[in-house]
Parts: structure tokens; C-alpha cells; sequence
């Protein structure tokens, strides 16, 4: 079941009350376009960035949660590979750079929010 059907599933149950789910795919796109065109705008390659525990989710955990990166093997440069499940260099990862992509999601998903709660 994808995010719009379980906001639609829950919405039936729930039409008799006074709440509303929503599917805010802004966010995700965000992450996935976005953040990553700042990034590229920025120098860094697509083989940095790349899918999973690359660069750019590297960057926004460093700048929401950097107690759950590892930073010994970050620093370590090591070569990662998807044995490792990391799709992507966080070498050069840092919590400024997430920063970036934190303040786009948050703008556009804030502004779906509301877009949506309007149209409710």
C-alpha cells in the first residue's frame, strides 16, 4: 500500500471525526531532487551523493541526528561499498551540507501541509 492509498484508507474510517490524513510526497521529492541538484550545483558528483548512506543522507543525519552516524568509519575514508550498505562517498559529508536539504524540506513540506490542510 503506497502513501496516498493508507491516507485514503484512513480517511474512510475515519470520515465521521474531525481529522484527516494527508500524503505529503513533498518531502521525498525534495530529498531525492532538490537537495541532490543543490548538492550537484555544489560540485559534488552523483557518485557521492548516490541512493543510500551516500553524501546527501549522510549530510542530513550529521545535521539532525549525528549521534547515529559512525563517525570512525567516516573518518576512517575507507572505501565504502554495498557490502557496507552504502550507495554512494559520505567522505565529504557534513552537518552545514545537511543543513542545506533540512531547511528545502522543511519549507516545501511545511508548504504542502498547509496547502492541504486549506483544501480540506
Amino acid at each position: 500500500m503506497n502513501d496516498v492509498n493508507a491516507a485514503e484508507r484512513l480517511n474512510r474510517e475515519w470520515r465521521v471525526a474531525d481529522v484527516r490524513a494527508f500524503a505529503i510526497r513533498q518531502y521525498y521529492d525534495v530529498t531525492q531532487h532538490e537537495f541532490v541538484e543543490t548538492l550537484k550545483g555544489l560540485g559534488f558528483t552523483p557518485a557521492e551523493i548516490d541512493a543510500h548512506a551516500g553524501l546527501d543522507d549522510t549530510s542530513l543525519m550529521l545535521a539532525v541526528a549525528p549521534g547515529l552516524v559512525r563517525m570512525d568509519k567516516l573518518a576512517g575514508a575507507s572505501k565504502f561499498s554495498s557490502a557496507d550498505d552504502v550507495y554512494g562517498d559520505p567522505t565529504r559529508s557534513t552537518a552545514k551540507l545537511g543543513t542545506l536539504g533540512v531547511e528545502a524540506i522543511m519549507e516545501h513540506t511545511v508548504s504542502a501541509i498547509r496547502a492541504a490542510v486549506a483544501r480540506r
